[in-house]
């Protein structure tokens, strides 16, 4: 790992239950972090209307194939969909993807944990 991706994701509780939804991620791609909720975005720290003209992006994250966040040298991808519910709390969530080069790939993290039941993460 080079540090040069990482993610975070920020959780609610979804209709006031146990299940639990992704509202926010902060992303750290091509020496920039990057926030996202809830179709609002800020930048280092700074909120803006959209994503710099340099970040590698395409798509809507309000349609099916939501957008795609890709660095320079597309190595790492991030993709996230809002979805917004009129009548459930928290009012929105995100469905995410990421991708990344086989050789970037670490044991760390939640698909290096080997207690957790999930299988969404074989190589």
């Amino acid at each position: 790992m080079d540090g040069s991706f990482e993610v975070q994701v920020f959780q609610v509780p979804f209709r006031m239950s146990e299940t639990m939804v992704n509202v926010g991620f902060a992303l750290k791609i091509d020496g920039m972090i990057i926030f996202i909720s809830n179709g609002n975005f800020a930048v280092d720290g700074t909120g803006s209307a959209s994503l710099p003209a340099n970040l590698n992006a395409e798509g809507d994250m309000e349609t099916t194939e939501g957008l795609t966040l890709k660095s320079s040298d597309c190595r790492f991808r991030f993709n996230v969909q809002l979805h917004r519910t009129k009548k459930h709390s928290p009012g929105f969530y995100h469905n995410a993807q990421v991708q990344m080069a086989d050789d970037f790939f670490a044991p760390e993290g939640i698909c290096g944990e080997k207690k957790l039941q999930h299988t969404g993460c074989e190589r």
